[in-house]
């Protein structure tokens, strides 16, 4: 209980509150955090880690609640990273995702990455990978002077399996969407996200570029 203190000119209540939030702050910055209340909102400054993650409403008077999810990684090239003058799979972009970060069944991660192919009728594959696993593929394509953009989403389904598919599309041509991979990377290891770029029969270096890859976490 804090004590009643009087001060000329000032309400009573006002102090009682002045004194309860410099108590509470002070206890926030003993835990390492810096709280701020500032007209119902809640504002915290600096590196704050919350375990188990809090839950947010939906809206100032929803009873629906949502978990923190958001970017994991954004990479950007104006320039463009391009596949090698070979015939294999070259990296295009890539994310180690952390060890454990899939530690609950049902969260899961989406790739968003985008490039161009190249002004000739050469053969072109673009790939996105999670570990080991190939979930998505465009497939050979031979589409000239375009854009693409490839989608992978997947979700763990248990400590060593996981969910997932993806699409995409080069100028119109839209790529085949696959049967959904059933992965089996141990989710308590680091995992390798990449995307991958080919010129799988001519081996023509920049066939494919890649100009951005976005991997965002699903909680």
């Amino acid at each position: 209980m804090f004590p009643s203190v009087k001060v000329e000119g000032l309400d009573q209540t006002n102090v009682q509150l002045t004194l309860v939030q410099r108590a509470l702050s002070n206890i926030y910055e003993m835990l390492g955090q810096s709280y701020i209340s500032t007209a119902g909102n809640n504002v915290w400054t600096g590196t704050n880690t919350f375990k188990p993650p809090p839950l947010i409403n939906a809206g100032n008077t929803s009873s629906t609640t949502f978990m923190p999810m958001g970017a994991l990684s954004k990479q950007t090239s104006v320039a463009g990273v391009g596949n090698l003058a070979d015939l294999t799979d070259d990296t295009l972009f890539t994310y180690t995702l952390p060890a454990s970060c899939l530690d609950t069944n049902n969260q899961g991660i989406v790739i968003e990455a985008f490039g161009s192919f190249a002004a000739n009728g050469n053969n072109k594959t673009v790939k996105l990978w999670f570990g080991t696993s190939l979930v998505f593929s465009s497939g050979v394509l031979t589409n000239n002077n375009v854009g693409w953009n490839a989608r992978l989403m997947l979700n763990r389904t248990g400590a060593s399996a996981q969910i997932g598919s993806g699409f995409g599309m080069a100028g119109s041509t839209p790529f085949p969407v696959p049967v959904p991979l059933v992965g089996t990377e141990v989710t308590t290891g680091a995992i390798v996200l990449k995307v991958t770029g080919a010129s799988p029969t001519t081996g023509a270096a920049n066939d494919v570029v890649g100009h951005g890859m976005s991997v965002f976490f699903v909680n």
